[in-house]
């Protein structure tokens, strides 16, 4: 097991390092740059311009930058926010735990969700519940994340008024409220955010529970347990779906990365002051320490995903923790 966790940790490592230098010299390939709008004005002069610049490091060639950016990486200093005028490590902390919590909701309730309909669908295969779970779980596999958030706005927000708009909290009266009643306040408001997650994370996790759950019904120990007079739900409930969960693990260390992608989307959308939020904000200000801090910590988790999901697949299965 403890090789096992160093081969995994010197992946995770080369894996930051490469992506961190992928991005890095992404942002400084891409057309534009920090503050153009200041730089391009015609009321500064080109000497007001170079001392800009010179300011920020923006004057040196991408190769100076990057081993400085790296230098500083390494002492753990992500930089200060061009835009934000801020410690980059700052604002990542503030808007990480709204992240995860987002991210954290969506993913617990759509493994319940997306475990709980599989197994439902392989105890009845064939029948008229199985045929129309499959049929709306496919359809809804194949939604893009934003096109779901979209909907969910639409319908119950500005159709039905059931659920806020944006935003996080009440502002106007969040201040106001009791510690419970800032708790329901912003459950209120995480509810279509994590329901937009939750509703593609329930999707593909019924269809690949279903199919595995499938796979485990023709072994001998099932048989068995049916011959002992247990029923065909208890079967399914106490054999195949136990034996089910390693494709489930594997599922989860996979889900993750998407699960990044779609929460830039889904926080855009309903305003969601979280890491991707964020994100969307650097790209288009061109804030080269906020896109390559957001980076960094987001190839941190999906590491340390992986990492826990080799971790768990080992304790499951013992077999595999020499591999």
């Amino acid at each position: 097991m403890i090789a096992l966790l160093l081969r995994r940790l010197a992946l995770g490592i080369a894996t930051v390092f490469l992506v961190t230098t992928g991005t890095f010299a992404l942002v400084h390939a891409a057309p534009g740059e920090p503050f153009a709008g200041v730089l391009e004005d015609s009321r500064f002069t080109p000497e007001i311009r170079a001392a800009f610049r010179a300011k920020y490091g923006l004057d040196d060639s991408v190769p100076v930058q990057y081993r400085r950016y790296m230098g500083n990486l390494l002492r753990g200093d992500l930089g200060d926010s061009f835009t934000l005028k801020r410690p980059v490590a700052t604002l990542i902390g503030e808007r990480l735990p709204r992240t995860l919590l987002l991210m954290g909701t969506a993913i617990i309730l759509g493994f319940a969700l997306g475990i709980a309909l599989g197994a439902r669908q392989a105890a009845h295969a064939g029948s008229r519940f199985d045929r129309w779970a499959e049929r709306i779980t496919v359809a809804l596999s194949a939604l893009p994340d934003f096109w779901i958030a979209l909907a969910l706005l639409l319908v119950l927000a500005f159709t039905l008024r059931w659920f806020p708009v944006t935003g996080m909290t009440t502002t106007s009266m969040h201040e106001f409220y009791s510690p419970l009643g800032k708790i329901r306040d912003i459950a209120w408001h995480l509810v279509l955010p994590a329901l937009s997650l939750t509703v593609l994370v329930t999707a593909g996790v019924a269809r690949f529970q279903r199919a595995a759950v499938l796979e485990t019904l023709p072994n001998d120990y099932v048989r068995t347990a049916r011959a002992k007079g247990l029923t065909h739900s208890q079967v399914v409930r106490r054999h195949a779906l136990r034996n089910a969960w390693l494709p489930t693990i594997t599922l989860f260390g996979l889900s993750l990365p998407s699960m990044v992608g779609g929460a830039v989307f889904v926080e855009t959308i309903f305003s969601w002051p979280g890491v991707g939020d964020l994100a969307v904000g650097a790209i288009g200000s061109r804030d080269y320490p906020v896109i390559l801090g957001v980076t960094i910590v987001a190839s941190v988790m999906v590491v340390l995903a992986g990492a826990l999901t080799d971790i768990a697949y080992a304790w499951a299965d013992p077999r595999t923790r020499h591999g």
